[in-house]
């Protein structure tokens, strides 16, 4: 199994170093989506990971994403499923009062990078989304075109 498990990392690093230009590309038009909207702020970065994964490990998120937005201005709040290091909302958006606690918050915005290849039932999030950012929001979500469903992490 110790053999088996460190292959499949290869394999995963491997793919993140092909990938890393094209989810670079995707970092940069993403901002310049956000950055031509009026009334993002604030943005709810959801599935956004830890802070460790933003900064480090996929440092371009960071990099030509976030900081530019914060630079300009925008407020962001980071979301994920799990509580973590720069987390600021753990919790499932499916879950009812955790959907009513975000929805309170009054987003502009909610950011899904992502991640919806990586949820059961994508439309039932985009319903959340929905809710959470209310009738004059914008939702900005960003998927794979064909990739299957597959746990969290990559």
């Amino acid at each position: 199994h110790r053999e088996e498990r460190a292959r499949i990392r290869l394999d995963r690093c491997r793919a993140n170093v092909a990938l890393a230009p094209v989810f670079e590309r995707e970092a940069v038009r993403l901002r310049e989506i956000l950055l031509a909207e009026r009334g993002v702020s604030p943005l709810l970065n959801l599935g956004s990971s830890d802070a460790r994964s933003r900064e480090q490990t996929k440092p371009h998120i960071e990099r030509e994403l976030l900081a530019p937005l914060r630079a300009a201005g925008v407020e962001i709040v980071h979301a994920d499923l799990r509580p973590g290091s720069g987390v600021d909302v753990a919790g499932d958006i499916l879950d009812a009062e955790v959907r009513a606690r975000l929805a309170a918050c009054g987003f502009g915005c909610v950011l899904i990078a992502n991640m919806l290849e990586h949820v059961r039932d994508p439309a039932a999030v985009a319903s959340a989304c929905e809710e959470i950012v209310g009738p004059s929001g914008l939702i900005l979500a960003s998927a794979p075109s064909s990739f299957p469903f597959h746990a969290d992490p990559l």
